[in-house]
């Protein structure tokens, strides 16, 4: 019994420290690691039904949006400076 809370609380501190990385990651517009953080920490507290999990995956979708509109942002921009160039 010991081992199993032993165990439960390591896989709880491990998902506690993925979702801080994913989100200092996305603060940094690190998407790519952010979005593989924030999975990993989805992915453990389903494995381990820990009761954050809805926080996590809150977190990951936030991290998902982020990631989302930069590539969009940056899509936009690459076809406005094009455009620009084609102009001149």
């Amino acid at each position: 019994m010991l081992s199993f809370l032993l165990l439960s609380f390591v896989c709880f501190q491990t998902t506690v420290i993925l979702n801080n990385l994913a989100k200092a990651y996305a603060e940094s517009g690190q998407y790519e690691q952010a979005e593989e953080m924030a999975r990993e920490a989805v992915r453990i507290a389903e494995k381990t039904q820990n009761t954050h999990l809805s926080q996590f995956m809150a977190n990951l979708g936030v991290i998902l949006n982020l990631e989302g509109i930069y590539i969009l942002f940056f899509d936009v921009l690459t076809r406005t400076s094009r455009s620009h160039h084609a102009d001149i």
